[in-house]
């Protein structure tokens, strides 16, 4: 959080009544909800010790902020090209 607010004009402040805010809590895996869900608590999990590198908890705090993986945005086609025949057909829904 601290690099974040460091290096952008995002704050993060500890909640105190807000009806909506995020939880972070230690559950079986690495992952937050996308964008601001305004329906009280959002999601960020962070299975401990597997999720504590900087990079993970950086990149699951800008999915709370909204921010999408590259290759599942819209207009990812103007910026990659996919190799379907690289990817194994139970993975291909996360593209």
């Amino acid at each position: 959080m601290n690099e974040i607010e460091l290096k952008t004009c995002i704050k993060f402040k500890s909640r105190t009544n807000e009806k909506n805010y995020v939880k972070i809590y230690n559950a079986h895996s690495c992952w937050s909800d996308i964008g601001y869900m305004e329906y009280g608590e959002q999601y960020l999990s962070l299975h401990l010790p597997n999720c504590s590198c900087h990079g993970i908890i950086l990149h699951e705090l800008m999915h709370t902020l909204g921010f999408l993986h590259i290759h599942q945005r819209s207009d990812r086609k103007n910026y990659l090209t996919i190799h379907w025949n690289n990817i194994n057909r139970t993975d291909r829904m996360r593209f």
